[in-house]
C-alpha cells in the first residue's frame, strides 16, 4: 500500500520491500488501533467523541518511540446494552489512504460482584488508496473485552482482538490490557498496551522484531481522551 511505504519513510525505517508483508503491516498498524473504543457501552442516548494516539513500539524508527497513528472517533448509546462506534483514521488520510472503522458494542454481561463486565465489539475497517483506484480493502474485526471497576471512577480491563483478511485465509490475534480514569468533568483518559499480531512471526521484516515477544507480534502503546455528553 502506498500509505505504508510513505509511513515507513516518515518513521525513518530501513529500506525494505514492504509490499511482501501487506496484511501483517495492516494488522500491526490498524488492529485495535483506536484505543478509545468504548471499554463499556454508553448510557442510552448519550454520546462521546474520542481522540487516540499510538501504535507499534519501534524506538529506533520514531522520535516518539511509537508509530504516531491517530484516530478521531464518535460513539452513541443506541440502547442500554448497545453502543454504535466509529473512527476516522487521521494519519492514513494524510498519506492518501483514508480509512474508517465502524461497529457495534454489545454488553454481554454486567459486572456482578467478582465477575467482570463483558463486552463484544464486532466492526469493519475500510481503507482506500487514492494512488490506485482499485485498491480498496475491508477487514472484519471482533474484540472481546473484560472490564472491572476498581472504584466508581477507575476501570481496569483486558481482552482479545481478532482481525482477518477476506481475500486470503490469514488472521491475527491481539491481546490487550488497559486502564481508564477520569481527567476532568465529562473527560476521561485511557492507556493501553497490546501484543499486536501475537501469532505472526516478526523476528525479521518491517519492524525487525524490535518489540516482539519470542519473535512473535509487536508491542503497541496507546493513549487517548474521551469527552462524553
Amino acid at each position: 500500500m502506498y500509505f505504508i511505504e510513505r509511513l515507513k519513510g516518515f518513521c525513518l525505517l530501513q529500506e525494505t520491500k514492504i509490499m511482501k508483508y501487506p496484511l501483517l503491516l495492516i494488522c500491526l498498524l490498524f488492529s485495535g488501533c483506536s484505543v478509545l473504543t468504548p471499554v463499556r457501552v454508553l448510557p442510552e442516548k448519550s454520546s462521546a467523541v474520542t481522540l487516540s494516539f499510538g501504535g507499534p513500539y519501534v524506538p529506533s524508527a520514531s522520535p516518539t518511540g511509537v508509530i504516531p497513528y491517530t484516530t478521531i472517533g464518535y460513539a452513541y448509546g443506541y440502547k442500554d446494552n448497545v453502543t454504535l462506534s466509529g473512527n476516522f483514521h487521521v494519519l492514513s488520510a494524510i498519506f492518501k489512504t483514508p480509512g474508517v472503522d465502524a461497529g457495534i458494542v454489545f454488553r454481554a454481561q454486567r459486572q456482578n460482584g467478582n465477575y467482570p463486565e463483558i463486552t463484544i465489539y464486532p466492526k469493519l475497517y475500510f481503507f482506500h488508496d487514492f494512488s490506485e483506484s482499485k485498491n480498496f480493502r475491508c477487514f472484519p474485526d471482533i474484540a472481546c473485552n473484560f472490564s472491572y471497576s476498581i472504584s466508581e471512577k477507575y476501570l481496569a480491563y483486558a481482552g482479545l482482538d481478532y482481525i482477518m483478511q477476506l481475500t486470503r485465509p490469514e488472521h491475527f490475534i491481539t491481546p490487550f490490557i488497559g486502564f481508564a480514569f477520569p481527567c476532568f468533568t465529562s473527560v476521561s483518559g485511557q492507556v493501553e498496551m497490546k501484543w499486536m499480531a501475537s501469532n505472526a512471526d516478526t523476528k525479521h521484516g518491517v519492524f525487525e522484531g524490535e518489540s516482539s515477544l519470542n519473535g512473535k507480534g509487536t508491542i503497541g502503546l496507546f493513549a487517548g481522551v474521551s469527552y462524553a455528553f
